[in-house]
């Protein structure tokens, strides 16, 4: 039996690969079918709630895409508890979920190695639709 000993630092990369690599196909699988990155946001917005879709707006006007945001950062500039940050992101995750390959990529996510907290930037494409299906 021959055994390997892997980092974790190593690992953490093999699994932002293969996060990645699920993301390329999950976007192929989508223009495969023809769906536009817009449209999927929509979608997404049409089965949240009112609260949830004002969350993400918010998150929208706060956030640039060029600007990575993690629960703590949210929780402050939003005026809320972290854990109901988390809350929201998990209810946009499960909505997100159940669209399957028609769900928009709102964005990328990466574990801070530092922090060890998840990071996220706003996918330009997500981030613009989001902030028209509020203003227009």
């Amino acid at each position: 039996m021959v055994t390997f000993e892997v980092s974790n630092e190593k690992l953490g990369r093999v699994a932002a690969a293969l996060v990645e690599l699920g993301l390329g196909l999950h976007e192929l699988a989508r223009e495969a079918r023809g769906v536009g990155e817009e449209d999927a946001v929509e979608r997404l917005w049409n089965r949240l709630g009112v609260d949830t879709q004002k969350f993400l707006y918010e998150l929208a006007v706060d956030f640039s895409p060029e600007e990575p945001f993690d629960l703590r950062a949210v929780a402050e500039r939003l005026g809320i508890a972290p854990a109901s940050a988390r809350a929201r992101l998990m209810a946009i995750g499960r909505s997100a979920r159940a669209l399957g390959g028609g769900a928009p990529r709102l964005w990328a996510s990466e574990r801070d190695p530092q922090t060890r907290r998840r990071r996220y930037m706003w996918s330009p494409t997500a981030h613009e639709a989001v902030i028209r299906l509020v203003e227009g």
